[in-house]
């Protein structure tokens, strides 16, 4: 009776005209106030600095792994290394281990190794045309993947993503070397354009079962056979349609 109303922070900002400081501030701020669900919006050309303010209070002391659910609007391209779990790589990697899910609405470009070993169990980005090297490879708890458009996948984007079972890649038509190695749960991929491929595509997938591509015109010969080169060390596999 007659106190002062406590104030309301919102999950929800429109980042566009912030500085890279005004944005970290108000990124801490909602995390401060219990906040697990983010939606920032950014300048379709928003750089690195914006998303350092982002990922510096992100990894700020308390935010528990695999806690946060982030969307990210307006930016086309997410730099390399940005959530890279690894200290020695990146100041700010404890932001990597926070994120419990990840929606990127308008990005077309994912950079190298931009999320390695990330905490994430879900990942969609529906606008997303062309996914760097390395950017996924490491994400251990990755289950739900949404990529209607991408076209193309650099080596090992899905590397040791042991939990994922499968994915659907509509509009895939170049993959990298090892996109999928060691991806021992992975059982159905689905990429009826993908016409040229890596080596060692599906190394180490052992619980394959089927694998839809297009009329493949190239495979990078790392390896003599095609066998040999897609499936390498995949032996406990049952049947591969």
């Amino acid at each position: 009776e007659g106190g002062v109303a406590e104030e309301v922070i919102p999950n929800t900002f429109d980042a566009t005209a912030m500085t890279p400081e005004q944005l970290n501030a108000t990124v801490a701020k909602a995390l401060d106030y219990g906040h697990t669900e983010l939606a920032i919006t950014l300048a379709a050309d928003a750089d690195a600095t914006m998303f350092s303010a982002i990922t510096a209070a992100l990894a700020a002391d308390g935010i528990e792994e695999g806690s946060i659910d982030l969307t990210i609007s307006g930016a086309k391209t997410v730099p390399e290394c940005t959530f890279y779990v690894d200290e020695y790589v990146n100041e700010n990697w404890r932001a990597g281990a926070a994120l419990r899910s990840v929606t990127l609405t308008d990005a077309t470009t994912i950079g190298e190794s931009a999320f390695f070993s990330s905490a994430m169990t879900s990942f969609s980005a529906p606008n997303v045309i062309e996914i760097e090297g390395f950017a996924l490879e490491g994400c251990m708890k990755l289950t739900d993947v949404y990529l209607p458009s991408v076209q193309t996948l650099g080596d090992a984007v899905f590397s040791d993503c042991y939990a994922l079972k499968t994915i659907s890649l509509p509009e895939c038509i170049d993959l990298g070397n090892g996109v999928f190695n060691s991806c021992e749960a992975l059982e159905t991929v689905y990429a009826p354009k993908a016409t040229n491929l890596g080596a060692i595509e599906f190394m180490m997938c052992t619980s394959l079962m089927k694998v839809t591509l297009g009329s493949v015109v190239s495979v990078n010969q790392l390896y003599e056979s095609i066998d040999n080169g897609l499936f390498c060390l995949a032996n406990d596999t049952k049947n591969i349609e």
